[in-house]
């Protein structure tokens, strides 16, 4: 699996690290989700192991994109309990 890395940059000067895979494509993907997105618009960010950020759309200045990584199944980090971890949500 590969996931395509992002960094989402805020008004206040944060910057948030995500990722996707990188399969996605169309509408799906988080700057097709973005560019969609009315100004009032709040984007949930995280998965169900780390949590959640509740962003919204006006808070974003812009975002970038990162590296394609290549994610093991196999690696014990992508792992929970025994069961493979799912990429984040965008």
């Amino acid at each position: 699996m590969y996931i395509q890395h992002y960094d989402i940059h805020l008004i206040n000067g944060e910057v948030l690290h995500v990722g996707e895979d990188y399969e996605l494509s169309g509408d799906y993907t988080l700057v097709a989700k973005f560019r969609k997105a009315s100004d009032d618009a709040i984007f949930q960010i995280g998965d169900e192991f780390s949590g959640f950020v509740y962003v919204p759309k006006r808070s974003i200045v812009f975002i970038s994109t990162g590296d394609v990584r290549r994610i093991d199944r196999t690696d014990e980090a992508d792992t929970h309990d025994g069961k493979p971890v799912k990429a984040p949500s965008i």
